[in-house]
């Protein structure tokens, strides 16, 4: 049995308190250490990096795609240290357009995948599938608690 992918909105990512991507995130490979923030009463969290002014706004992909899908392969598995038992999540990068008029979007073919159980965490890259990286961010709904 692979490890279990659970929406990010069904967790509280409160243990560890910080996580470790190995590899860092697209475009920032030596920041390495973060922590999840809340952004407001809802479904948004800010990802801060734990030691460098950097942040991001990130959503369950869950909530903009009900039927959103990642498959693991085995170096993304061993990156995060992850085996059968392993709850993994997964969130995904809101862009904030710099034109007011244009919508905000949400980055699903480069979801932030994090190991529940390790505090190690990884940007997976869909290079093949029905996701792209400006994907439109209708509100999604606030989860009940």
């Amino acid at each position: 049995m692979p490890a279990q992918l659970v929406p990010f909105a069904r967790v509280e990512p409160a243990v560890p308190a910080v996580w470790h991507f190995p590899a860092g995130i697209l475009g920032f490979p030596e920041v390495k250490a973060y922590r999840f923030l809340a952004a407001a009463p809802g479904p948004f969290r800010w990802l801060q990096a734990h030691e460098v002014p950097l942040a991001f706004v990130v959503v369950d992909p869950w909530l903009v795609v009900p039927d959103y899908h990642v498959a693991l392969d085995a170096s993304a598995l061993h990156t995060l240290n992850a085996h059968a038992e392993s709850t993994l999540t997964a969130v995904a990068i809101v862009t904030l357009p710099s034109q007011p008029a244009d919508p905000p979007t949400v980055n699903l073919q480069g979801p932030l995948v994090l190991n529940l159980d390790t505090g190690l965490a990884m940007q997976l890259v869909l290079a093949h599938g029905p996701y792209h990286t400006r994907h439109p961010l209708v509100a999604p709904p606030v989860p009940a608690p």
